[in-house]
């Protein structure tokens, strides 16, 4: 079974720029406060994600 869920260009943007800073964002060229806070929010905007996909995937079911 495949189910398909519409992904919003706010939730693509977002997970976009999450690959991108994990990828290649070197943590030593900046202070690991800042590094920390960075994976906060990206740990934020997933959650946000994921729950918006749950609310999606529920409904179609």
């Amino acid at each position: 079974m495949k189910l398909e869920v519409d992904v919003s260009v706010e939730e693509y943007n977002s997970l976009s720029k999450i690959v991108y800073l994990m990828n290649f964002l070197l943590p030593e060229k900046i202070s690991i406060e800042n590094y920390i806070n960075l994976l906060i929010q990206q740990e934020i905007d997933l959650q946000n994600i994921y729950e918006n996909l749950i609310f999606k995937i529920e409904n179609k079911i």
